[in-house]
């Protein structure tokens, strides 16, 4: 069977609309009827051709050329528009990759300029810190003395009343933090405190400063401190001679005070210089000023109270009073010690 073809010819050309238009009467058949050819269609049809010439109207060919027109101007503006959005996304990109280059310039610039201010801040913090221990030293020896000074610590638990003595560390050594902790007995501030916390490493003592919901008394004796001027230290005094040894004592937190705490083991790579980075200069260490020279066992007993599931005692022990013990006391201690020292020697 033979398909004829519809070739669909515009006004431009000429010569073959008028054929058309010659062939097939102004009442010619419609599309649809040449699909579907009938008798009076086939008079139309050149039966040595495979085709049918079918005229469009003028006005069709123009708004067909015109809907053309615009679908190409439509997809020329979208297309501008997309290629103008990415580039401008990518100059974007590019100036913020700049503007992020001349920063880091400008601050490798400035990088001598800053440390050379970092170093003249510390210059000027080590003389703060001599010229502090340089004072403490001074008024601790003109109101107390030479030292050693040695501190008697009355505790209760169990009904009954306990004694602790402490050896404070030497005035050359520590002298900023011996004179706080001098003053602090002196003024009797840590009376009424407790043994409030066992971390396992260290036992906490003292008012117990971050405790969120204190009681009147723990409040009067946070204001008495406060009040006193003696509340903590004024800078992370430390000597690496006078490490944190098993039954030292050192000032707990940022800066240092009024808590302090005994060491229950050697604690020296965790509260020495840079053991504890999460504070804010992670190179300071906790102050450690002072040594249990009578008394261990009753700091160990404390140590095996029952303690809640955040470390504190269920039980804390209050500390009953604080005094200096007089010099002759503390230079027979001394004389003993010597003695046993000479003894371990010779055995």
């Amino acid at each position: 069977m033979m398909h004829r073809r519809t070739v669909a010819t515009g006004s431009a050309d000429d010569k073959k609309s008028e054929a058309a238009a010659a062939a097939i009467p102004a009442a010619g058949p419609s599309v649809s009827s040449i699909s579907s050819p009938s008798a009076e269609t086939n008079k139309y049809m050149d039966p040595s051709k495979d085709y049918v010439l079918v005229r469009i109207p003028k006005l069709k060919c123009v708004q067909m050329l015109t809907c053309l027109v615009a679908a190409l101007v439509v997809y020329g503006i979208g297309a501008t528009w997309f290629f103008e959005t990415e580039v401008s996304e990518q100059v974007a990109e590019i100036e913020s990759l700049e503007g992020n280059v001349n920063f880091l310039e400008e601050k490798l610039r400035d990088m001598p300029n800053a440390m050379s201010k970092l170093d003249l801040m510390e210059r000027k913090s080590s003389r703060y810190q001599d010229e502090m221990k340089k004072m403490s030293m001074r008024v601790l020896m003109e109101e107390f003395g030479e030292g050693p000074f040695t501190i008697e610590m009355m505790v209760e638990f169990h009904g009954g009343t306990h004694r602790i003595v402490l050896e404070l560390a030497p005035v050359d050594e520590m002298p900023h933090a011996t004179h706080l902790f001098m003053e602090q007995v002196k003024n009797n501030l840590y009376v009424g405190t407790t043994f409030h916390h066992n971390f396992g490493h260290v036992l906490l003592v003292g008012p117990n400063k971050d405790k969120p919901d204190k009681t009147r008394d723990e409040e009067q004796i946070m204001a008495a401190f406060e009040d006193s001027g003696y509340m903590h230290l004024g800078f992370q005094e430390y000597s690496e001679s006078y490490p944190h040894e098993e039954m030292t004592i050192g000032y707990n937190g940022r800066p240092g005070g009024p808590d302090f705490y005994f060491n229950l083991e050697d604690n020296t790579a965790i509260q020495g210089p840079g053991g504890q980075p999460d504070f804010e200069d992670p190179t300071e260490a906790d102050s450690c000023f002072g040594r249990v020279v009578e008394g261990v066992d009753i700091v160990k007993k404390i140590a095996r109270m029952p303690r809640t599931h955040s470390e504190e005692l269920k039980d804390p022990v209050e500390i009953t009073s604080m005094k200096l013990l007089p010099q002759e006391e503390t230079d027979d201690r001394e004389e003993e010690k010597a003695d046993d020292d000479k003894d371990a020697r010779q055995d």
